[in-house]
């Protein structure tokens, strides 16, 4: 588990900077180096290399619920890559097993979907490049060259991947629901979905989005009253919250459960300062 220090450890997708393309793909925030940005495999011949396992098979509708061909290392559905029919990468997951939603009752029912059942998971999908090209046409190694991990955001809302939302990528086109939440180094000023101080935790929108300089530079995973075992989880203690919201939802200020992970998308999360 990383320090207790005073830092809240959510769920994010870092992404580069402005002007240039996104260059990486790592995981976990933690004030301990040492146990923070690790390297994910962005080619699938990476993943096989690294002990990555298809989850479902290699078609890449092998599930009706995404689209791409899904790899896991360990069974571990917390972090899952997905990647086109050329092997680029294309998305990611956050899985929890039934088991283990069904002990921690989350997600709750307002929040399904975005999380949707499959394969004995509930799972929740962000793309890095258009869903619908992930399966019938894929990216060319010059598409990978030019854009690397990907060109946009795309956060799937519904129970299939045809229902999705394309998030702004410039801070300045960001509008309601969404709210401004503070600046945070090696993350960026976070935007929370939907937030308010008299709101219920049980629906507290299990995504946010990080900007540096008008650029998007990643989102978050967070499950709020979860308290989920993989090892690829961060657990922030509620004291670190009023870091990161101008306001703190009341229900915060009381909940002990917590489960989130970083995601970056750069080789320098270091480079994300406020």
């Amino acid at each position: 588990m990383c320090s207790a220090t005073p830092v809240v450890t959510l769920v994010f997708l870092l992404i580069g900077l402005a002007n240039s393309k996104w260059n990486g793909l790592r995981v976990r925030y933690c004030t301990h180096p040492e146990k923070a940005f690790f390297h994910q495999p962005r080619l699938v011949v990476e993943a096989k290399e690294q002990g990555f396992k298809p989850v479902r098979g290699l078609q890449c509708n092998a599930s009706v619920h995404y689209r791409g061909i899904a790899y896991a290392k360990d069974g571990d559905r917390s972090l899952t890559l997905l990647y086109d029919i050329h092997g680029f990468i294309g998305g990611i997951q956050a899985g929890i097993p039934i088991n283990e939603a069904e002990a921690t009752l989350y997600p709750s029912q307002s929040l399904r979907p975005p999380f949707v059942l499959d394969d004995q998971h509930y799972i929740i999908t962000m793309y890095f490049t258009n869903p619908d090209e992930i399966c019938k046409k894929g990216r060319k190694a010059s598409d990978f060259e030019q854009h690397g991990t990907g060109e946009n955001l795309w956060l799937q809302t519904g129970q299939y991947p045809h229902t999705v939302a394309y998030l702004p990528r410039q801070e300045r086109n960001i509008a309601a629901p969404w709210v401004q939440g503070k600046c945070y180094p090696k993350m960026g000023t976070h935007y929370w979905y939907n937030i308010s101080t008299d709101m219920s935790c049980e629906n507290f929108y299990p995504v946010f989005l990080m900007y540096n300089n008008d650029e998007m530079t990643g989102f978050g995973w967070s499950f709020v009253t979860a308290n989920l075992t993989s090892a690829n989880y961060e657990h922030p203690d509620r004291a670190v919250f009023p870091l990161f919201f101008h306001e703190v939802p009341e229900c915060l200020t009381r909940e002990t459960k917590f489960s989130a992970m970083h995601v970056y998308l750069t080789n320098n999360p270091y480079a994300h300062t406020c």
